[in-house]
């Protein structure tokens, strides 16, 4: 909620007291209605009556996950810098280098250590004497096709990510699961041709997604930008109320797009072969009706300081900096409601950082629009209304408006719904949940056949 901090997962906290004049710079964050009651009582005081269960959802939401404020303020690199890096399993992470091979040259990948604030049981763990060598390992200097080669050969026994060249082969094998990840291109609506509507939906208009599915593989066509599974309206899936909002009319495209100011732009993603595959296509696409489109792939640039591995997400900075034309996101839905997917595009709603600085010389305080620069007042009147709406299930079909509207004006793109995917031995077993519904995997009762318990001191 910190105006200086981008975030479209803000519009998850809405709800609370004084949310939405704290992310405008309105007032201090510390008039947020979040406090600390006492040491294990933390008190939230919301805007309007909403059900309280329905705000505990909301925080199971993996964008909510608590994180120390000391730990993350002391650099950008947190999540992988070692030195800094808080854990709370049996193990802290010692040494991290991803890329070893060629920047170090060591034969460890990852070191972990014993966490001496762990709790077990020390009668019955008897973990300080020796570590159980049943483990899962990466090798990051593996291509995907080099860690396909080992599966076949036994070497490997689990992969989730497959060259794209051999999906089609392996489909049938694979275990899968819908996800709630979209791809979605974001248009910047602040640049030419896209500051045209009828240019952006002459562009999706001409795409077609059941030929991006087949690309992937693993992957389902677009029909909105809300996937199935996510929300209900009246007991019924959102995704089948709304219908299929996603329209593929080459004929029309081209009439559409006739009112384009420019004809050449770019289209940005992250550099891997899945995402630069379905981009080539889009491309192509564009480019027979007249446009010159060309595709970037950026990708994490690694550097050693200190003796540590460290990164720059040269993707990410685009996108915060919304140094793009067109970019490549997967698009999260953050939470069982549509509202998380939906309300971010609406201006107060966006979790776009504030230049409080420059704020505060201009007196402009005004909430900033995402950050496909989209804002209308149409669509921002609806999100209003559902925002103000304490019936959850009118809300919803409010909701059900503000994606139409949505799929009319068209700012962002949905191609395709993520697939989660993954190939596993016959040697592994597993009892239980074994994927969430975010696409985490789930190791703890994972099973290995040929495992054997190693002899106690």
């Amino acid at each position: 909620m910190d105006p200086e901090f981008q975030s479209e997962a803000g519009a998850l906290l809405m709800d609370l007291k004084n949310a939405k004049e704290v992310k405008s710079g309105d007032v201090s964050i510390d008039d947020l209605g979040v406090c600390s009651a006492d040491t294990n009582v933390i008190q939230v005081t919301f805007s309007h009556n909403i059900d309280p269960e329905e705000f505990l959802t909301v925080c199971a939401s993996p964008a909510l996950y608590p994180l120390r404020e000391d730990i993350v303020s002391k650099a950008n690199d947190w999540s992988t810098n070692t030195t800094i890096l808080v854990t709370n399993g049996p193990f802290t992470v010692r040494t991290f280098r991803p890329e070893y091979n060629t920047l170090t040259g060591e034969d460890k990948a990852l070191i972990l250590e014993r966490n001496i604030y762990y709790y077990r049981d020390i009668e019955k763990d008897a973990i300080d004497k020796y570590v159980t060598a049943y483990r899962l390992t990466t090798d990051w200097t593996l291509s995907a096709e080099e860690q396909l080669e080992k599966y076949n050969n036994g070497e490997v026994l689990y992969m989730s990510e497959l060259p794209l060249s051999a999906r089609a082969e392996y489909k049938n094998k694979a275990k899968t699961q819908d996800t709630f990840s979209t791809h979605t291109y974001f248009f910047n609506t602040k640049h030419a041709p896209f500051d045209n509507p009828d240019v952006r939906l002459g562009l999706s208009m001409a795409i077609d997604r059941q030929a991006i599915a087949d690309i992937v593989t693993f992957g389902k066509p677009a029909e909105g930008f809300v996937p199935s599974g996510a929300a209900k309206v009246d007991g019924k899936d959102f995704r089948d109320t709304n219908g299929n909002l996603i329209t593929y009319d080459l004929e029309q495209a081209k009439s559409l797009v006739k009112g384009a100011k420019t004809k050449t732009f770019t289209i940005l993603t992250r550099d891997n072969e899945t995402d630069q595959a379905v981009a080539e296509y889009c491309a192509e696409q564009w480019n027979s009706l007249g446009f010159n489109v060309k595709v970037k792939s950026l990708g994490t640039k690694c550097y050693i300081e200190n003796d540590y591995a460290l990164y720059r997400d040269r993707f990410n900075e685009a996108y915060e900096s919304g140094d793009f034309d067109v970019i490549a996101i997967d698009w999260q839905t953050l939470s069982t409601d549509a509202w998380s997917t939906l309300a971010p595009f609406a201006k107060d709603y966006s979790g776009s950082a504030l230049d409080l600085a420059e704020a505060a010389k201009t007196g402009n305080f005004d909430s900033v629009p995402h950050i496909t620069g989209y804002n209308s007042d149409e669509y921002n009147a609806i999100i209003d209304r559902a925002f103000a709406e304490t019936d959850h299930g009118v809300r919803a079909k409010i909701l059900l408006e503000a994606e139409q509207l949505l799929a009319k004006d068209m700012p962002v793109m949905p191609l395709y719904v993520h697939q989660d995917y993954y190939i596993m031995s016959k040697e592994l077993s597993h009892s239980g949940k074994f994927t969430s519904y975010w696409g985490y995997r789930i190791f703890d009762k994972l099973d290995w056949k040929k495992y054997v318990e190693p002899v106690k001191d």
